[in-house]
């Protein structure tokens, strides 16, 4: 009974978080707290119950239940986010609120009525609202269950490959997890620690909390002094080529130090010498003639191939490991997968049959068998190098991937005709699908 009601309660906590995701990002549309690292939402529950636990001298158990808890609400405030869903529903809906313009009727009868809502008063609605706020589930009912599905299905594929990597990550390359140590110092057996390790804690926390007060207080008002969020150091340099570095932000984020700390310090070098050398590159293309300076998305491609080459690093780098999971699934090794958190036969079905159906699901909308193929292996292979790197550098950014790029590289490699299908209905696939390569539901995979 006790389980029932626990269980109940952590439903509850997940419903009301949720909720308070849907209220800012949607009603609001003040600050995406669902998809912040650590999300807030979460993160607020996790230092509530720690502090009870602290103080009712809770065991072990009650920790494990906190980190629980804690990951459970990570997942219902990162779900319901603006780009896990705004760009997945934009997509579904964009040709049926677009029904009367040129050419758009030939898009929607190429529409799977099984995968989206029909045209008309529904979809009117659903960007305008009514007064009375009800929802026309009969029109949205089957869309919805098929796409829970094909989600669902997503995230245990990622969650399965994520499980056959474990062992390589955490047991060889032995990755710090900054992201995790959060949560798990936060709930660590209180003890008397250092003095000095105890003030320089305070005095940090001091500094964030009255730079990040200033800043909220001057929302409020104005006239209250504050060093802001960022400043533009290209303003520094305003000829040409130079000028070309503007805008070049150096932002106030004192926190991020703290995840900093528990990064390796060759990937903080190098992310760092990384961005300089890009942004130095533009100064040498614009000194060599080039009109066009930058843009904020100069390096998506360069990140796609960057993305390619890591997941094709990880594999092989996990090989060993990955053979001999396989080799335990099929039942020629015994033991390899005790203490795993999923069984190898389990997660190897996973990840063999998830794409299958996803790859089915696009065919069956109109993407030709190898496209989808290749359609779903980019998808899957980004989202699970970003997993990758939130292991072990924290990224306290959910756009942290080379969005687009899944549907961009095979349209700028083949041609948009190539995926064209039976009478352009593959290109309408990709547009339904596009809201998984521009939106991040493949990379909430990371949070856990």
């Amino acid at each position: 009974m006790k389980a029932i009601l626990r269980l109940s309660l952590v439903v509850l906590i997940a419903c009301a978080v949720a909720a308070w995701v849907v209220q800012v990002e949607y009603r609001h549309g003040s600050i995406q707290i669902g998809s912040s690292l650590p999300a807030i939402p979460a993160l607020a529950v996790l230092l509530l119950l720690a502090s009870a636990v602290r103080m009712r001298r809770h065991g072990g158990d009650a920790r494990k239940t906190v980190a629980l808890v804690y990951l459970a609400l990570l997942m219902a405030a990162a779900v319901p986010s603006t780009p896990s869903l705004v760009y997945l529903f934009g997509q579904m809906t964009a040709a049926q609120v677009q029904a009367e313009r040129p050419g758009m009727q030939a898009v929607l009868e190429r529409l799977p009525p099984w995968l989206t809502p029909p045209a008309g008063e529904a979809v009117r609605n659903f960007y305008d609202g009514t007064r009375s706020g009800q929802v026309p589930w009969r029109a949205w009912a089957v869309p919805l269950t098929v796409w829970a599905v094909l989600l669902l299905t997503l995230t245990a594929t990622l969650a399965a490959a994520l499980s056959l990597f474990r062992r390589s990550w955490m047991e060889h390359e032995r990755l710090t997890y900054p992201m995790v140590q959060i949560p798990l110092r936060i709930l660590s057996e209180e003890g008397k620690g250092r003095p000095a390790s105890a003030a320089l804690f305070w005095l940090g926390f001091g500094i964030t909390a009255s730079l990040d007060g200033l800043n909220m207080l001057q929302a409020f008002a104005p006239s209250v002094p504050a060093l802001g969020l960022g400043y533009d150091v290209g303003l520094f340099f305003p000829d040409r080529p130079w000028s070309s570095l503007s805008p070049m932000w150096v932002s106030y984020r004192p926190e991020i130090f703290g995840l900093a700390y528990l990064m390796p310090r060759d990937v903080l070098l190098t992310a760092w010498l990384s961005y300089v050398a890009l942004r130095l590159s533009t100064v040498a293309r614009v000194a060599a003639g080039s009109q066009i300076a930058s843009t904020p998305y100069d390096y998506q491609e360069m990140g796609m191939g960057a993305f390619l080459c890591l997941f094709v690093l990880l594999v092989v780098r996990a090989w060993p490991q990955l053979r001999s999971s396989l080799a335990c699934a099929l039942g020629r090794s015994e033991g390899f997968d005790a203490g795993e958190p999923m069984p190898a036969r389990t997660a190897w079905l996973l990840v063999i049959s998830g794409p299958l159906l996803l790859i089915g699901t696009l065919q069956a909308v109109g993407l030709p068998l190898w496209a989808a193929s290749l359609h779903m292996f980019l998808l899957l292979s980004v989202a699970l190098v970003y997993a990758r790197i939130r292991c072990e550098a924290g990224t306290p950014s959910i756009y942290l991937f080379p969005f687009w790029q899944q549907q961009s590289l095979m349209t700028n490699m083949f041609g948009a005709q190539a995926f064209a299908g039976t009478g352009g209905r593959g290109l309408v696939a990709l547009t339904l699908f596009g809201g998984l390569s521009r939106g991040v539901f493949p990379e909430l995979s990371a949070y856990a």
